[in-house]
């Protein structure tokens, strides 16, 4: 019934279950009634990541076809791609909210940020030398506001007005492998899930 054999991201939304499928588009589950609907995405498109807005209004679907912006019937109200938008054309692998309400948006052609208040996506602009050409990241909040921003071998703690950020070296310990997720624990500490197992990292260290 999915009319694809794999499921990359799950969120509750009210109450359904939204789902985000390699070529099956994007569908919700009726829990109570066990029934399925399509929403009015590409079924052909390769979504990754489900993100609710802030105002829980919205629902972001990020795919290979750009970033679509679905209401609670399931239907589109803006989709945003390399043709109206800074928005680069790759596929997406991460969406995240900050605590001011953008969204930072991973591409493997780099990043860029999504602010609803002017629904506009920037890809350009950014402070000389900031890591928006890193292709791949992920990203988590961190307890003072800020971003983390982590790929394959780099990690970088960024303000959410885009001024500064630093790098963190929590790839220094040889024994890690790659991180597949980052939690800020407290003040510096982060715990840090990887291919080789568990760690706390304190970034002072």
């Amino acid at each position: 019934e999915l009319g694809a054999s794999v499921v990359t991201n799950i969120v509750r939304w009210g109450e359904q279950f939204v789902l985000a499928t390699f070529g099956g588009g994007v569908l919700a589950y009726n829990p109570v009634a066990e029934r399925l609907e399509r929403a009015t995405l590409p079924v052909d498109g390769n979504f990754s990541r489900l993100v609710i807005t802030p105002d829980s209004t919205s629902l972001i679907a990020a795919s290979n076809l750009g970033i679509y912006i679905i209401d609670k019937d399931l239907r589109i109200t803006k989709h945003y791609d390399s043709y109206n938008s800074e928005l680069p054309n790759a596929h997406i692998p991460d969406v995240r909210f900050d605590q001011v309400g953008k969204a930072w948006i991973s591409t493997l052609k780099g990043m860029a940020i999504y602010d609803p208040r002017t629904e506009t996506i920037q890809a350009s602009g950014f402070p000389h030398g900031y890591f928006n050409h890193e292709p791949n990241l992920s990203f988590n909040p961190s307890l003072d506001g800020d971003v983390i921003a982590f790929s394959t071998n780099k990690v970088y703690k960024a303000s959410s007005d885009l001024s500064s950020y630093d790098s963190l070296a929590l790839y220094t310990n040889p024994n890690v492998g790659a991180i597949n997720f980052i939690l800020p624990f407290a003040d510096s500490l982060y715990w840090v899930g990887a291919n080789n197992g568990l760690f706390l990292f304190d970034k002072h260290l």
